[in-house]
C-alpha cells in the first residue's frame, strides 16, 4: 500500500496586477509562486517563463515552502497589434528517489483598445454651486480636448458607495453633476469597454456666510437693525410690504413696519454663499394728535390744553418737559384736558 502523504509534488500559479491593457508602454507586473504542495523533499527546482526568457534555479523547497518571483513587463507594439499578452510559466524538480514532478500555469491579459483621443482627457472639480433650496451641487469636468467622444461614465461616493451613471454623446466637454464629497471615476465607450480613471476627485462644499440678527424686533417707533458678523458682507432688507429698506449713513437698517421681515447676507466677493433669515417685528408709531390751546389772557392764572383727537380705547399720559427733565403729570392719566 503506497503512502499518498509522501508523493513528490510541485505547484506554480501566476497572477497579474492588471486584467486589461490599453496602449504600447503600460507596465504589468507577474507574480508567480512556486510551491513545494506535495510530502517530500524537492531539489534542482527550475523555474522558467516565456514572455521575456527568465529562469530561476531553486537548490531546494521542503514540503509545504514556497518560493515568489515577479516580473515587470513593458506592453509592446505587437502586444497592442496581437490584441492580448500571453504569460507562460513552468516548474520543475525531483525528489530524493528521482522521481520528476511538473507544473506549468498560463495568465492572459486581454488588451481593450478605445477610440482615437478617447484616453486623451483632463479631468477636474469644482466647488459646489450656491443656490436657495435642495442640495448644493458641484462638477466633475470630463475635457477631451477639441475631439468628441461618445460613451458612459459611472462616479462612485467613497463614502457611502453610491454611484451616479449616465451617458454623453458626441461631446468634447461633459460635466458631471454631485454633491460635495469624494469620488472614483469609470468611463466607457460605446462598446462598453471600460477605464477605471486613477486618483479620487474631491467636490469641496462652498461654505455659507455667518451673520446673526434677532428673531424678534420690539419698539416704539424707529428700529436700527445691525447685523452681528465678523466677515465684510452685503445686506437687502426687505419690508412686510414688499419694499426694499437701505441703510443710513451709520449702516444701520430702519425698522418701521410690524410683520415679517427679509434679510439676505451676501459676500461681495462671491467666494460664500449667501443666506436667508427672516425676523418678526413688532412696532408702534407715536399718532398725530391734534391739540387746541385755549386763549390764554395776561390776568388768567392758568391755561387749559384739549385733546381734540379721538382717543377711543387708548391710554392718554401727559408730561412736562423740561431742559433737563421729563415729568409725568399724573393727575391728568386719560383725560383729554390739562389745565396748567
Amino acid at each position: 500500500m503506497e503512502d499518498c502523504s509522501l508523493r513528490a509534488e510541485i505547484q506554480l500559479t501566476i497572477t497579474a496586477d492588471a486584467e486589461s491593457f490599453t496602449e504600447e508602454g503600460e507596465l504589468i507586473t507577474f507574480t508567480f509562486v512556486v510551491k513545494n504542495s506535495g510530502g517530500v523533499k524537492l531539489e534542482g527546482i527550475l523555474v522558467s517563463e516565456y514572455l521575456s526568457y527568465n529562469n530561476w534555479n531553486i537548490p531546494a523547497l521542503e514540503p509545504s515552502e514556497e518560493k515568489t518571483f515577479t516580473i515587470s513587463y513593458s506592453v509592446g507594439f505587437s502586444d497592442v497589434q496581437n490584441g492580448y499578452i500571453s504569460f507562460t510559466a513552468d516548474a520543475s524538480g525531483i525528489d530524493r528517489n528521482g522521481v520528476s514532478v511538473y507544473s506549468t500555469d498560463q495568465n492572459e491579459i486581454l488588451g481593450i483598445f478605445f477610440p482615437p483621443g478617447f484616453l486623451d482627457y483632463e479631468i477636474t472639480s469644482s466647488h459646489t454651486i450656491c443656490q436657495p433650496e435642495g442640495t448644493a451641487l458641484g462638477l466633475i469636468n470630463i475635457d477631451f480636448g477639441k475631439q468628441k467622444q461618445s460613451g458612459i461614465y459611472t462616479a462612485q461616493s467613497v463614502e457611502d458607495g453610491k454611484k451616479h451613471a449616465g451617458d454623453f454623446d458626441n461631446k468634447s466637454n461633459v460635466q458631471i453633476k454631485l454633491p460635495a464629497g469624494d469620488y472614483t471615476l469609470e468611463i466607457g465607450d460605446t462598446l462598453g469597454q471600460l477605464r477605471s480613471v486613477p486618483g479620487i476627485f474631491t467636490i469641496v462644499k462652498t461654505a455659507d456666510i455667518i451673520f446673526d440678527i434677532p428673531t424678534q424686533v420690539k419698539a416704539c417707533g424707529e428700529y436700527l437693525l445691525a447685523s452681528v458678523n465678523e466677515q465684510d458682507l452685503v445686506f437687502k432688507l426687505i419690508a412686510p410690504d414688499w419694499s426694499e429698506v437701505y441703510p443710513n449713513p451709520d449702516f444701520l437698517y430702519p425698522v418701521i413696519q410690524s410683520g415679517t421681515y427679509q434679510i439676505t447676507g451676501m459676500d461681495p466677493n462671491k467666494e460664500m454663499c449667501a443666506v436667508q433669515k427672516t425676523f418678526e417685528a413688532e412696532i408702534t408709531l407715536p399718532a398725530i394728535l391734534e391739540l387746541e390751546v385755549l386763549p390764554y389772557c395776561s390776568e388768567d392764572t392758568f391755561a387749559t390744553i384739549s385733546l381734540l383727537s379721538d382717543i377711543k380705547g387708548q391710554k392718554v399720559s401727559w408730561y412736562n418737559v423740561g431742559s433737563d427733565e421729563v415729568t409725568q403729570i399724573d393727575a391728568f392719566d386719560n383725560s383729554t384736558m390739562l389745565i396748567v
